[in-house]
């Protein structure tokens, strides 16, 4: 199936979005709610979120830098 004119990385960001609810919505049904929540879990799962988002985002910033300069180095 082809997307024309939809921005790629937008649809990978929509389609790991929608992986990952699908498989939160799977936890829940095999798992059902966590017994507690305390602050040390809160705490823990925001470190997670955010370590993870930090490290996705330079991951993903230097692989377009080194895309970018391939394709410069072919073109010109």
């Amino acid at each position: 199936m082809a997307f024309r004119g939809v921005n790629v990385l937008m649809l990978i960001d929509w389609q790991l979005t929608v992986g990952g609810l699908v498989l939160l919505s799977v936890r829940f049904l095999a798992e059902g709610l966590p017994g507690t929540i305390n602050g040390t879990n809160v705490l823990g799962l925001g470190y997670l979120i955010v370590l993870g988002s930090l490290l996705a985002h330079r991951s993903r910033e230097t692989l377009l830098l080194r895309a970018e300069g391939r394709e410069r180095r072919h073109c010109g």
